[in-house]
């Protein structure tokens, strides 16, 4: 939803303080869009690493993505056309990202269980894009490069706004559902436990 907003929304342009960093364009409400439902996204991608039978589905996703890939290199012309160049774009700077963090998750999962839980999953996913927000916007692309090209001189407070207002948003709709959860598996445990009164 988020890519056909900024790709496809259109408005004029809301300047809430002077300068270009205060621009809110529908990039600027992409991000924020983006940013709520990437909270669910993380949160449950790291709820995949918490049982042994849910772990084929991070694997599938990234061999489906190398697959694309795969098939894009060495295949027709016909499937090309199919995948397309933007979705391959994609898969090329989004790929490596995901691999690597199912291989943090996989050591997450072995050393560290308890950062699995519900409540700590969804903090973690929060603190997770609070930080890729401010590397990206805040070093980035200001100091380093935007998308390749010059590095743009100023960060886009505006984009940063709008990437912490969604995840904000994001995490107030995901947290009651995500204590409910927890509250269920909390309940569930103790009807496990070992009765201590017991003779």
């Amino acid at each position: 939803m988020a890519i056909l907003v900024s790709g496809h929304a259109s408005f004029e342009p809301l300047q809430l303080f002077q300068g270009d960093a205060w621009l809110y364009r529908p990039r600027e409400l992409a991000h924020f869009i983006g940013y709520a439902g990437s909270v669910m996204i993380v949160w449950s991608a790291m709820r995949f690493y918490t049982t042994r039978a849910a772990l084929w589905v991070p694997q599938a996703i990234g061999g489906l993505g190398v697959a694309t890939l795969l098939f894009y290199f060495f295949g027709s012309v016909a499937v090309k056309e199919l995948i397309g160049a933007l979705v391959v774009k994609a898969l090329c700077q989004l790929l490596p990202l995901y691999l690597g963090g199912c291989y943090v998750m996989d050591n997450v999962r072995s050393l560290r269980p308890g950062w699995l839980k519900p409540m700590p999953a969804l903090t973690a996913s929060v603190l997770l894009l609070v930080s890729t927000s401010l590397l990206w916007e805040v070093l980035v692309q200001p100091l380093v490069s935007v998308y390749g090209g010059p590095p743009r001189g100023h960060v886009q407070l505006a984009q940063l706004t709008c990437d912490f207002a969604g995840i904000a948003i994001g995490w107030c709709l995901a947290a009651p559902w995500v204590r409910q959860i927890q509250s269920r598996l909390d309940r569930t445990m103790c009807l496990h436990l070992p009765n201590d009164s017991a003779p």
